[in-house]
């Protein structure tokens, strides 16, 4: 296997799973609008500011998680594995770890759609996890880059 068909292997891998997980969102979607005529929220549409309030926490968990991609990107991508089949692994398992942290804003939205029943909340949590999987979609020049640049790095 040369070293350009691995790094392409694992993306295509990487590119599958991204788009499942970004399909995913559709799945939230139709299930909070089938069950938001259906289902009274879990505290009876208790609207005290304790529940309330923890929109605020929420939209503040979604912000860090932002902030996390960005800080374990740049800390797992730091130094380069020795050679490309590794270095692939290391693309698809950051790539992967990547969506897993996008989707917890709309996750969030759930939650909070399932506890105070606003749907506002849920669409504007989406609209972040939205963003982010664009944001963070795998591109396959972008690892080619990388690599080359780590290689370049070594000499």
């Amino acid at each position: 296997m040369s070293g350009e068909s691995g790094l392409k292997l694992k993306y295509q891998t990487a590119l599958a799973v991204h788009l499942a997980m970004t399909g995913s969102l559709v799945v939230y979607t139709l299930l909070i609008e089938i069950f938001s005529g259906q289902l009274k929220s879990v505290l009876a549409m208790d609207q005290s500011s304790a529940f309330l309030n923890m929109r605020y926490l929420f939209y503040g968990i979604a912000i860090l998680v932002v902030l996390a991609i960005r800080w374990s990107r740049q800390m797992f991508l730091r130094n380069a594995p020795p050679t490309e089949p590794e270095a692939a692994g290391k693309l698809l398992t950051m790539t992967i770890l990547t969506a897993a942290l996008c989707e917890i804003p709309v996750l969030l939205g759930v939650i909070l759609f399932i506890l105070i029943g606003y749907k506002a909340d849920f669409y504007f949590l989406l609209i972040i996890s939205i963003f982010l999987f664009f944001m963070y979609f795998p591109r396959i020049l972008r690892w080619q880059e990388w690599w080359q640049s780590e290689q370049r790095k070594k000499i």
